[in-house]
């Protein structure tokens, strides 16, 4: 039987989703609903001689290459791997597929412990010089969302502090024997742990007109944040609204690239079960202006079966008015081509007035030293001139993109 190489690209992403949501249908003994619910007409190829049982060990029944691919892409590769243990469905990997599965959880789970006793370390100095921080996304997730330490990923460690405060976190940083690479003032690394600096606002805070601001200097933002620590009030991480909507947001800053970050927001959403206040979460985004971060995101979880949306909510997105760019790329990521999704234009419309997009574009080309305290480097015309025509360039080719959906290829974005 032959493959067709999109709907078997499909299928895989529907069982990546489902060992994700419904892994106890794949645990030994059960009916195994997901599997007699494939097409095999146009998917996977199956031994019509075998059961679906028999299927659940053999190589033939998906291409087990690019679900690895896809899998590790998507920064999901833990979470299936803990998921194949908790619900006891090992059997269904051929085992170099589970052993690369396991093999990454294992190193995810040592870098994580390393992450967890460097933030320790950090920690300990901030509550010494009386520094304020916000722990977010990934590293709040690691200590506070998932299980265990191999489930989750992450690149570096965000942090969000006061701007009045970044000399005083540099000398910290510094003082642990942390450096910046060269040109990325506000990364701290040492012996591969990256600590990645947010000056005021949990988000792309390097443009003052940026259209949504959750920041560490907003009483209604600090105030409902949770103290890591009994005794230590000035180290928190957000509640678990906000939490909610900077994961929207920089979902749609990285043009929803991702599974894993969608993930996230699932399990906030799970974590708060039947105590969870959805019209409270959408006073929030209205407030902060992160509707439609927040309506793609969630089309996206409802879509794929991850959360089953309220009336009001349904009818709350609904009614938030889409341009042409973004009711494509909605649609562009409801059928699974988020790569054809650039986060950059949706967030331009964002803005209210053309006067605010006009003064948003400028910054975004035209950066000002103010916003890069630490930086040294001299900033030429020329490199202004690279600046502007690198983005003229990607705009284009994300246009097209969206206009041509079929016409685009994967890609990789690690930041976490």
């Amino acid at each position: 039987m032959k493959i067709r190489t999109q709907s078997r690209g499909s299928e895989i992403n529907n069982f990546i989703r489902a060992l994700i949501i419904k892994p106890s249908e794949f645990s030994s003994g059960c009916e195994h609903d997901f599997l007699n619910n494939i097409d095999t007409s146009t998917s996977l190829s199956i031994n019509p001689e075998q059961t679906p049982d028999d299927n659940l060990g053999k190589v033939e029944w998906v291409d087990w290459q690019l679900f690895l691919e896809r899998v590790f892409t998507e920064g999901v590769a833990g979470l299936i791997f803990f998921n194949s243990v908790q619900f006891k469905f090992s059997q269904i990997f051929p085992e170099n597929v589970y052993e690369k599965l396991r093999h990454d959880y294992e190193n995810t789970t040592g870098r994580n412990m390393v992450i967890l006793n460097c933030l320790e370390e950090v920690i300990a100095r901030f509550k010494e010089e009386s520094i304020a921080l916000l722990l977010i996304r990934g590293i709040d997730f690691l200590k506070n969302l998932y299980e265990t330490a191999g489930i989750r990923a992450m690149i570096d460690v965000d942090i969000v502090i006061h701007r009045e405060d970044l000399t005083r976190v540099a000398d910290v940083f510094s003082g642990l024997g942390y450096e910046h690479p060269e040109g990325y003032p506000y990364i701290f690394c040492q012996d591969g742990i990256f600590f990645d600096l947010h000056i005021d606002r949990a988000g792309f805070w390097r443009i003052d007109s940026w259209p949504q601001a959750i920041g560490i200097s907003e009483p209604d933002i600090w105030n409902q944040a949770c103290p890591l620590e009994d005794e230590a009030p000035n180290i928190r991480t957000l509640s678990v609204y906000d939490s909610i909507l900077v994961s929207c947001a920089h979902l749609q800053d990285h043009s929803y690239s991702r599974l894993i970050w969608f993930v996230d927001i699932w399990c906030l959403i799970k974590k708060e079960a039947n105590e969870f206040d959805w019209q409270y979460l959408l006073q929030r985004a209205k407030q902060y202006n992160l509707e439609k971060p927040l309506c793609f995101t969630l089309r996206y979880l409802s879509k794929y079966e991850f959360i089953d949306l309220p009336d009001n909510v349904n009818s709350f997105l609904d009614k938030l008015p889409l341009n042409f760019i973004e009711s494509r790329s909605l649609r562009m990521l409801l059928a699974d081509n988020r790569q054809a999704v650039s986060g950059d234009l949706l967030y331009l419309f964002s803005f209210k007035t053309l006067a605010e997009r006009l003064r948003f574009i400028r910054q975004t080309i035209f950066i000002e030293k103010d916003n890069f305290p630490l930086f040294e480097q001299k900033i030429t015309v020329w490199d202004y001139l690279r600046r502007f025509f690198r983005i003229v360039m990607y705009s284009v080719r994300k246009m097209f993109a969206i206009l041509n959906p079929g016409n685009t290829t994967e890609r990789n974005d690690t930041d976490v």
